[in-house]
């Protein structure tokens, strides 16, 4: 799901009212990782799930140096994965998600159940 998630974001741009590109679509990416998240001295929280979002999180009070110190906990070596994957062979928890996946992906909206092209170039793009 995250896969379909950027691509709808960043590659099946939405249009605005005037039919324009609109680049203002928001990108998240969020895992689940367990840690403590500090604020400054006084105020610890466990936490099991660390997000880095475009122009920071709404908590953050559009602080930079408070979307880096909360950002900091995502684990880098999640995002190096997440380079090299090739949705074409990805796994899905459930079979029938990544049917519609890759249909959405090539634009097989119309019969989601179809058993989806091997190779589309939707699917090198978001490679």
């Amino acid at each position: 799901w995250c896969l379909l998630e950027i691509y709808l974001t960043l590659i099946q741009v939405q249009e605005n009212e005037k039919g324009e590109p609109d680049w203002n679509s928001l990108l998240a990416v969020y895992t689940a990782h367990e840690h403590t998240w500090y604020q400054g001295t006084e105020f610890a929280e466990e936490r099991k799930a660390v997000g880095i979002v475009q122009g920071g999180a709404t908590s953050d009070s559009s602080f930079a140096n408070i979307t880096a110190f909360r950002e900091q906990h995502f684990p880098m070596d999640r995002i190096f994965k997440a380079v090299t994957v090739m949705v074409e062979t990805a796994a899905a928890s459930n079979g029938a998600d990544k049917k519609h996946i890759l249909n959405v992906l090539a634009g097989n909206i119309d019969n989601l159940d179809a058993e989806p092209p091997k190779e589309h170039p939707n699917y090198a793009a978001m490679n």
